[in-house]
């Protein structure tokens, strides 16, 4: 945050603090990293006297006093999340899915998560205590039956969005300048680019609306009924956005779409197993820190491909800290240590780290430039290309595709990032603003509470958007009236020349 007289408006705000209130919060991403950014909010809610009950499929350790967890791994959920699990190998395939394809396994599989959820035991649960809570938050990221709990307990609904590429209610966001999410295309766009973004965002949109959205509705109404409103009547008051300005860009927002990026990042290192950090203290010549997310299976890539990576790390000087999901890792060099999970934070952290290997997830780069990390970014599903991409053209590190990875590649790329002074003084000065967003907690915690003091007005209306359509809010409607007056009057125009 830049300007401190805002920041001490807000953090005054917080201190005053607001009564205990009952807040409900339900987050399936399958993601553990996506749901602590989640969580950081709700439990420092918690801390700061609130009831607050999560459902998600990964509970909390510890958590503060007043804080209910509701494990979503069992029934339903479990079943269906299994069932992806067998997806793996193929995500790891060198060609790139095309953009059709690419949203139509994001809506098949959001609606099956999604109904999996709102049909668990979990979820009937918490329905029983009908006046029980005075807030929902939900996670967006096309789980919109989710907003029928806020319907359902009369109560406003906050979104909370994984990431700045996230399509939001609002759609501000201008064609000729922000690239769909699912599109690697780079900044400024070319001609071609915007005639492609456009293209794209006409069948997202439609598909959307036609064919996504009524598959939610009918989850929505299978779980509350026929008299809930339509998802289209559900309007947010606030969303919440895990991004920064300062390191994904400037885009167009509303006033109720606040950026609260690095909300997660921690100010005081959680300790590390005695064998990691005697590890990580040991790495004189530099330690690379390797982690496809936590929704990748390392062990699931072709054999040949998790070879190309062995190779390369057994000719490096640096030590390797590689996120595996298996007890052995076959032929593992003796500079590599292996690890289910491990902090992230407190390895890129460490002084010895010196580059990192991603897929290019949000958590993973957006943690990468807090701690000034340079990257090697190799994307292998969704808006990780774009993530990738907008990675190398900041000079943070270099992007490598799936097709092009190979032991020569890889050490050619980790020598680049290590090396290139371009490369390591944009990861400092990232670093430098990266820092600044220690205060996103405490704006995130105001915007809540400040839903929660106003949730007794008629309506949110003020910070809630119309929900116009795709040809709307672009007004290709008007341009397209523009364009066919005059062509029509030319049209009779001829026409009655010709009778002459």
């Amino acid at each position: 945050m830049r300007n401190p007289v805002l920041l001490a408006v807000l953090l005054a705000a917080a201190a005053c603090g607001s009564a205990a209130e009952r807040i409900l919060a339900v987050f399936p991403s399958s993601s553990p990293s996506q749901v602590n950014v989640y969580t950081a909010l709700t439990k420092e809610l918690a801390r700061r006297g609130h009831q607050v009950t999560v459902l998600s499929p990964f509970p909390q350790k510890a958590a503060p006093p007043g804080y209910i967890d509701f494990d979503l791994m069992h029934g339903p959920v479990a079943e269906f999340k299994n069932s992806l699990a067998n997806e793996g190998p193929v995500l790891y395939s060198p060609e790139p899915r095309h953009f059709f394809h690419t949203a139509l396994h994001l809506w098949r599989v959001s609606v099956g998560l999604t109904h999996a959820v709102m049909t668990s035991p979990q979820v009937k649960d918490v329905m029983k205590n009908k006046g029980g809570y005075d807030l929902v938050i939900a996670e967006h990221f096309l789980h919109e039956a989710l907003h029928g709990l806020a319907w359902y307990f009369e109560v406003p609904l906050v979104l909370f969005a994984p990431s700045d590429l996230v399509p939001l209610p609002s759609g501000v966001a201008p064609l000729s300048y922000v690239p769909h999410p699912l599109l690697a295309l780079n900044k400024p766009m070319s001609f071609t680019d915007r005639l492609v973004n456009v293209l794209a965002n006409a069948f997202w949109t439609l598909g959307y609306n036609y064919y996504y959205l009524p598959q939610q509705d009918a989850i929505s109404n299978e779980v509350f009924g026929n008299e809930v409103p339509s998802i289209w009547e559900i309007k947010p008051w606030l969303v919440l956005l895990n991004s920064d300005p300062a390191l994904n860009g400037p885009v167009p927002r509303m006033p109720w779409e606040v950026e609260v990026g690095g909300l997660h990042v921690r100010s005081t290192p959680w300790p590390l197993p005695d064998e990691l950090q005697a590890f990580l203290d040991g790495a004189d010549a530099g330690l690379v820190y390797f982690s496809f997310g936590s929704s990748l299976r390392c062990s699931q890539m072709p054999p040949a491909l998790r070879q190309v990576f062995v190779d390369a790390f057994r000719a490096l000087p640096q030590r390797v800290v590689w996120v595996y999901d298996e007890d052995e890792l076959q032929y593992k060099p003796e500079n590599v240590f292996i690890a289910k999970w491990v902090h992230q934070q407190e390895v890129l952290a460490h002084p010895n780290t010196v580059a990192m290997i991603t897929h290019g997830g949000p958590v993973s780069g957006q943690e990468a430039a807090f701690f000034g990390v340079p990257v090697v970014a190799i994307p292998v599903f969704g808006d990780q290309r774009i993530r990738a991409q907008r990675t190398q053209r900041d000079n943070l590190g270099v992007m490598l595709e799936m097709r092009n990875v190979t032991t020569p590649s890889l050490l050619w790329a980790l020598q680049e990032v290590t090396t290139n002074p371009r490369i390591k003084e944009a990861s400092v000065q990232r670093r430098v603003a990266g820092a600044e967003a220690g205060a996103a907690l405490e704006k995130a915690v105001f915007w809540v509470e400040w839903v929660l003091r106003r949730r007794g007005d008629a309506r949110g209306d003020a910070w809630s958007a119309p929900r116009l359509r795709f040809w709307q809010r672009h007004s290709l409607d008007v341009v397209g009236a523009a364009l066919l007056g005059p062509a029509a009057a030319i049209f009779l125009l001829v026409v009655v020349v010709l009778r002459k």
